[in-house]
């Protein structure tokens, strides 16, 4: 690399760090999963455990992994006061999307491709949308979990030997599993590729070191299961086995479906990722304004193509028109003529990972989307082949890459002026039309929290639709119930952030002023 190429290297990570600073905000716990991880973190780094301290009655166990509420776990130990350590939390993700970026340049590399392309493919992780939007608008897992599957894909693309080898790919793969429970696709797209390669020793030797890693937590979780109230366990998702056979995975009130629905599941996922993911992916801001960058992570829709949304999780308020569907569509085939063009040549462990992982998007019941995207490094490599097999196809001459390098460089100028756009609105008042929807979203529950804390006993339990955001930032006891069921059980105060139920006008003691939806009733006596 000359110096030239270097100063330029430097100036854009320097660009990109400015990017996260720039677009880090206050918002956490509007995915509601992401309240959970901090809740958890918080627990942890009080010695009580991977449980919910958030409820009156201790013992209540989420589903979630034990690494990402290690980690918080660590900034809760040294700056235990929330949310003044919020940005020490957000610091987890914005470090690990750092070493995304560059593991994906390590991983793609000594793929035959020019490392010029290879530092725009790693650019592109760091800087798409959705990514640094998790980085920064949450406090999510997935990107500690794209780190550590990129580390586990750069070792093994080593093709190094002997134990001591299998066994640290075997701990990397784990901790992947052990940051989020997708990571189990990792597990077995390893195995699979060492039993292609034939190296049935290696095999051994990682199944039996992934049992090692894994059974502790496995053991573990069983234990505090076993142990937490019934009751209040029942309030709860319920493991990812009763979840699968759920309509919408995770749902406040889920309905089951049988064996024979699953097709109608798979082709409705298969469907939104063609249809809709991958245009979402590579060019999200034909899909929302600037605005709302990087929420096609939560309002992408999920109905493409199909007659009823099966799922049931709605059509999402992104991806519903024919030229977002078309723009998709070519995206999809690009990244297909991409793919095959190299596993026509060898079927690498990326390449068994992606369909591993791609099956288990298409039946699982929830938003795809989210799920793609940490096969985000491997889609925008797929998508440079195919756009320069496919371009050269038509014989032009002389360099090949040139196609390639073109995409990706559009890619890329699409990205900075979809952060250019963000960080502008993120700068108007809270007041005006063009505010990010998603911190307008956040402050107005925020102020119903807010409210909470200023206007009850420390003493009072509250509830809400958002429990773990409430608990966060209301410093309230919660409950997980309905408005009807909380006010049979005493509870006097509910904090309404989404539609769904309606308080009579007397009962409503604050509405925000941003968003009308968020309202604190106070539940009639029964």
């Amino acid at each position: 690399m000359t110096r030239g190429q270097r100063l330029l290297l430097g100036v854009g990570v320097v660009l990109a760090a400015t990017v996260y600073w720039m677009r880090l905000d206050a918002a956490a716990g509007l995915f509601k999963d992401d309240g959970w991880y901090i809740v958890l973190g918080k627990a942890l780094a009080g010695g009580r455990g991977m449980t919910l301290i958030n409820f009156p009655v201790e013992g209540a166990v989420y589903h979630y992994p034990p690494v990402f509420p290690a980690m918080l776990a660590g900034v809760f130990a040294l700056f235990p006061d929330f949310p003044e350590n919020l940005r020490l939390l957000k610091a987890i993700s914005g470090v690990a999307m750092g070493v995304a970026g560059w593991l994906t340049y390590r991983l793609v590399s000594p793929w035959e491709i020019p490392r010029s392309v290879a530092v725009l493919i790693g650019f592109g992780v760091a800087l798409a949308p959705s990514w640094v939007f998790l980085a920064t608008s949450s406090v999510m897992a997935e990107c500690v979990f794209l780190a550590l599957m990129l580390a586990t894909l750069v070792l093994a693309d080593r093709q190094q030997r002997g134990a001591k080898w299998v066994v640290l790919l075997a701990l990397l793969a784990s901790l992947t599993y052990l940051t989020r429970s997708a990571g189990v696709a990792l597990i077995i797209a390893v195995a699979l590729w060492m039993a292609k390669e034939r190296r049935w020793r290696d095999v051994t030797v990682f199944a039996v070191a992934t049992a090692m890693f894994g059974t502790p937590w496995l053991l573990y979780k069983s234990k505090v299961l076993a142990q937490a109230p019934s009751e209040l366990q029942a309030k709860l998702p319920g493991g990812y086995r009763e979840q699968f056979w759920q309509r919408a995975a995770g749902a406040d009130r889920p309905a089951e479906i049988s064996a024979r629905e699953l097709p109608l599941r798979v082709w409705q996922n298969t469907a939104a990722v063609v249809g809709a993911d991958a245009g979402a992916l590579l060019l999200p801001v034909v899909f929302r304004p600037e605005s709302e960058s990087g929420e096609e992570v939560v309002e992408l829709t999920t109905a493409v193509f199909v007659p009823r949304d099966f799922i049931g999780w709605g059509p999402g308020s992104m991806g519903n028109s024919w030229g977002t569907k078309l723009i998709s569509l070519l995206a999809s085939l690009a990244m297909v003529a991409g793919f095959v063009t190299v596993a026509r040549k060898k079927m690498r462990l990326a390449e068994i990972l992606t369909l591993v992982f791609l099956g288990t998007i298409i039946v699982w019941p929830g938003p795809t989307f989210r799920y793609l995207l940490p096969l985000t490094p491997l889609l925008l490599y797929y998508f440079t082949i195919g756009v320069k097999e496919l371009l050269s196809s038509l014989e032009y001459e002389p360099d090949c890459w040139t196609f390639g390098r073109g995409a990706l460089l559009c890619v890329l100028a699409l990205y900075a002026y979809d952060h250019y756009g963000y960080i502008q609105a993120k700068r108007l008042p809270v007041t005006e039309a063009g505010h990010p929807a998603w911190r307008r979203k956040f402050d107005a529950a925020k102020g119903g929290a807010e409210w909470i804390k200023a206007n009850t006993s420390p003493l009072e339990v509250v509830a809400g639709d958002n429990v773990p955001l409430t608990y966060l930032y209301a410093g309230r006891m919660t409950e997980k119930c309905s408005p009807a069921v909380c006010a049979q059980q005493g509870v006097r105060y509910y904090l309404r952030l989404q539609e769904g139920f309606d308080f009579a006008p007397e009962h409503v003691r604050y509405q925000s002023p941003q968003d009308s939806r968020v309202q604190v009733a106070e539940l009639p006596r029964r």
